[in-house]
């Protein structure tokens, strides 16, 4: 009787362990997907320039005001790299700098 015990739970420990390494091989491909996206969007940013702050004397008002300096976009740069790109977003507070792209229809495709 105890030798059946020891037989369901050895099958047990092994459909669980199963069960995480698939678990797993998941976690580890959707973090392989979104290290691929980073490295893509740090290749876009060479096509970003940040605008250079003009060093001229203000009075104090002027400095508590934050000035809107928009970012400098090569677009044809990113049209060669991919022709649908339309826009450029950029939120600072959320840390978002992207690109944005439309295509002809709203069918979604992915990447293989």
């Amino acid at each position: 009787m105890r030798k059946k015990g020891n037989t369901v739970l050895a099958g047990l420990i092994i459909c669980l362990l199963l069960v995480f390494l698939a678990a797993a091989g998941k976690l580890f491909g959707a973090y392989l997907k979104y290290q691929k996206g980073d490295v893509s969007y740090e290749k876009l940013q060479e096509y970003v320039q940040e605008p250079e702050e003009e060093e001229s004397p203000e009075s104090e008002k002027e400095k508590e005001e934050p000035k809107n300096r928009y970012l400098e976009i090569d677009f044809a740069g990113l049209k060669a790299v991919n022709p649908d790109v339309i826009a450029w977003i950029q939120i600072p507070a959320l840390d978002i700098s992207y690109p944005v792209v439309q295509g002809k229809d709203n069918a979604c495709q992915t990447a293989s």
